[in-house]
């Protein structure tokens, strides 16, 4: 829900153009939060100097500890997957 929270508050800094473009897929895609895609878009976001870098830093660790949160668990599933085929 942090990151959510973050993106759409980064959003809102977006120039009026932005609104049905990068604004809307960020926000979108913080939501349902495939995390390479938003990852990238922000990436995006930083390049085109539609934000600052420094307002990015601390959303793109909360990405990535969520990345690696969700890694986890999918190994643990996966492992726990075996062990009850076997």
């Amino acid at each position: 829900m942090k990151i959510v929270k973050q993106v759409y508050l980064l959003a809102t800094v977006f120039p009026k153009e932005e609104q049905y473009g990068l604004r809307s897929q960020i926000s979108r895609a913080a939501v349902s939060i495939p995390l390479f895609e938003l990852d990238t878009q922000l990436e995006i976001v930083q390049e085109l100097n539609i934000v600052k870098k420094e307002d990015l830093e601390s959303l793109q660790k909360l990405i990535t500890e969520e990345g690696k949160m969700l890694n986890t668990l999918i190994s643990k599933l996966k492992a726990n997957n075996l062990k009850a085929k076997n």
